[in-house]
C-alpha cells in the first residue's frame, strides 16, 4: 500500500532533519513539534486537518518564547 510508504519517507526525513539541525532547535522542542504535527495528521478528519492551523499556532509559540526571552535578557 501507499501509505506505509509515506509513513516511512516521513520517518526517514524527520531523523534526517534531527541529525541536520542540532544546531538550530534543542532536541526535546523538535520532538514535541514533531508529535504535535503528527497526531494532529492522524487523529483530526480531513475536512478539518489543514496543516496551516499548525504552522500558525508553531509560528505564534515561537514569536511568544522568543517575546518572554528577550524581555527577560533585557531586564
Amino acid at each position: 500500500s501507499v501509505m506505509p510508504v509515506i509513513i516511512g519517507i516521513l520517518i526517514a526525513f524527520g531523523i534526517r532533519y534531527i541529525k541536520m539541525s542540532n544546531k538550530e532547535l534543542s532536541l526535546p522542542i523538535w520532538i514535541a513539534l514533531f508529535l504535535v504535527t503528527v497526531s494532529f495528521t492522524l487523529f483530526i478528519p480531513a475536512p478539518w486537518n489543514i496543516p496551516a492551523f499548525v504552522m500558525l499556532g508553531v509560528i505564534i509559540l515561537t514569536l511568544i518564547i522568543s517575546k518572554i526571552k528577550s524581555s527577560k535578557g533585557g531586564a
